[in-house]
């Protein structure tokens, strides 16, 4: 029995294919960032190099986990250095409202940099983080709370105390496939580059303040219909010519409850939004000013939930199509925010759907 077992596999050996185990390629940093990467605070605050380097217009670039350096020696002295432009990828759409002449280096345009965030902010320089392209941000995928700059993301862990701050993985999420493999982290970015057609008109219209970033690409639903989920809304084209486009109804697509509508009320400090003669929703006026002001009731739809308390969030209301948050412990630069519901209904459907 044992003789014929030896046999067998004799018999077999030549078809028998040994694979070496893939060893990921490990990266240095290029002598002539050396210096400037040291000084940024090397691998505890940029992370380590993760591709080789490249040439482009007489200029050199390597990724590293949260950006990538770039050599430019036809710029100025002072400018030889600089961290590339990564948060423009993620589809800023006001550039205009950036100051380029800042009396405060933590405030440019609409957004400033959020105090938590400061000391980090500070420590790498303006001119490397680039000027913040949005406000404070939840990411409850991730648990976390983010800002985004023109060059470096900043974030801190649902968990971790106050003043605690680290870089997100930009060049990561940049490198794509030219990059090591990838591995998720605390810092991982989620979203997707491209804001598709013919989505990209709404998105411009009213910002990525509101809309949030995407977090896919435009897929095909139903009759050759196309979405998109960003953070806070959903999109889809309501024809099969996608000339036109509706905002899907997210609270109601994340299950969330609709309330009864109660009776008539006087409060000063709200408007009263009725279903008939006698029942309706109060809105706060501070929910009623952000919801004219953003579109109007044709776009955030009919309110559906009263507002009320949420353990951990603030004061919620929900309306058709969008949830609004008022929350002014956790931001006082804008205490009025949209739910991003857009990840829960990622989670739930994208893979389905695509």
């Amino acid at each position: 029995m044992i003789n014929l077992l030896l046999l067998t596999i004799q018999g077999c050996k030549s078809n028998i294919v040994m694979e070496a185990t893939p060893v990921k390629e490990i990266f240095e940093i290029d002598p002539v960032f050396r210096e400037v990467y040291d000084f940024l605070g090397g691998e505890e605050i940029l992370g380590k190099a993760i591709s080789r380097v490249y040439f482009q217009d007489n200029s050199k670039s390597q990724y590293l986990t949260n950006g990538k350096i770039v050599y430019n020696p036809q710029a100025s002295s002072s400018q030889f250095f600089q961290m590339a432009p990564i948060g423009r990828m993620f589809g800023s759409s006001n550039p205009d409202s950036i100051s380029e002449n800042l009396e405060d280096e933590l405030i440019s345009g609409v957004h400033s940099v959020h105090p938590e965030f400061a000391t980090l902010y500070k420590k790498i320089g303006s001119f490397f983080v680039g000027k913040p392209i949005t406000g404070l941000k939840y990411n409850p995928n991730r648990k976390r709370f983010e800002q985004h700059f023109e060059n470096l993301g900043i974030y801190r862990l649902e968990g971790e105390s106050p003043g605690n701050a680290h870089l997100l993985a930009y060049g990561m999420w940049a490198c794509e496939s030219h990059c090591m493999e990838k591995e998720s982290s605390d810092a991982t970015v989620d979203f997707y580059q491209h804001i598709e057609n013919p989505f990209n008109k709404f998105v411009k219209e009213f910002g990525l303040d509101f809309t949030g970033f995407p977090l896919t690409a435009a897929y095909s639903i139903s009759d050759g219909k196309k979405e998109q989920i960003f953070e806070n809304i959903v999109l889809a084209t309501e024809n099969r010519n996608n000339s036109a486009i509706e905002i899907r109804p997210l609270p109601k697509l994340v299950n969330i409850i609709s309330d009864a509508p109660a009776e008539t009320s006087d409060d000063a400090s709200s408007v009263f939004f009725p279903v008939d003669d006698k029942y309706g929703y109060n809105i706060p006026i501070e929910f009623w000013e952000f919801i004219t002001q953003n579109g109007g009731i044709e776009v955030f739809g009919a309110p559906i939930t009263h507002y009320t308390l949420v353990q951990g969030e603030g004061y919620r209301q929900c309306f058709t199509n969008i949830c609004l948050l008022s929350n002014i412990n956790a931001d006082p630069e804008t205490p009025i925010k949209l739910e991003p519901l857009g990840y829960i209904y990622k989670e739930m459907n994208y893979r389905i759907e695509r």
